[in-house]
């Protein structure tokens, strides 16, 4: 009860971010590893991304890449941050929205 109530409190107090902190994190990590990556526009919203040697397809508009870690758990990867940058999108807006604070007093909203 008592670490209930203390996340209860942090929530209200340290999180002003749309999103978790950790996932706040992650996309921090993958932004960096978006450096390494290459995007190409190959149509609205569809971009051929190299990253090392290996080539993904990434659409931006039904949030899917080849590597399926933005389908998976809805944080963008590394090859869909590159494709962001390219049409000046932040990653934090595209982020599922199971992710945002404001979900966070709903999930957790319930008392025992």
């Amino acid at each position: 009860m008592t670490r209930h109530y203390t996340k209860e409190k942090e929530v209200g107090e340290m999180w002003q971010c749309p999103i978790y902190p950790k996932i706040r994190k992650k996309i921090a990590k993958n932004t960096e590893w978006a450096n390494t990556c290459y995007a190409l526009p190959a149509s609205k919203g569809i971009f051929q991304v190299q990253s090392m040697d290996t080539q993904y397809i990434v659409d931006i508009v039904k949030k899917q890449c080849d590597c399926r870690r933005w389908d998976l758990t809805g944080i963008p990867c590394s090859h869909a941050i590159s494709c962001m940058r390219h049409e000046r999108i932040s990653p934090e807006s595209v982020v599922h929205e199971c992710y945002s604070s404001a979900r966070y007093p709903i999930i957790y909203g319930p008392k025992i």
